[in-house]
């Protein structure tokens, strides 16, 4: 795989961000597989995410990226703004930027029913992703 141009690279599902240990003193991971390949940024997360909270993050960093100086920079924002947000405050911003559909928002809802609100205050779901990288 050579990928030189990619800038940034997500791996948003569970435990992308976590390294193998072994006996040797290399970095042996996911993300370090992709750097070598030549992705310049890697997002990965360092346990179980929550699938809602882990797709709010990744639009969000996607969406304001090119109003920040780097991944990391966006990423910290994206992450502030998701464990800052009511249950009405997703939904909205799903439905106006996002342009869900009403079925998506009801997906959404139901899911949104089974937390307390605000529903992703707590940093287990939002301060599990990390970049590393230019």
């Amino acid at each position: 795989m050579n990928i030189p141009l990619c800038r940034l690279l997500v791996l948003s599902a569970c435990k992308t961000g976590l390294v193998e240990t072994s006996h040797t003193d290399d970095y042996v991971g996911l993300s370090s597989a992709f750097f070598y390949a030549g992705a310049r940024t890697v997002v990965a997360s360092l346990w179980k995410v929550d699938e809602l909270a882990a797709t709010l993050v990744t639009l969000r960093l996607y969406q304001i990226l090119p109003d920040y100086p780097s991944v990391t920079v966006a990423l910290q924002a994206a992450q502030t703004w998701l464990r800052g947000l009511s249950s009405a405050d997703i939904l909205d911003w799903l439905k106006q930027e996002q342009k869900a559909t009403e079925e998506e928002l009801e997906e959404v809802e139901d899911r949104l029913d089974l937390f307390y609100d605000p529903p992703f205050a707590e940093a287990c779901y939002w301060s599990a992703f990390t970049a590393a990288g230019l």
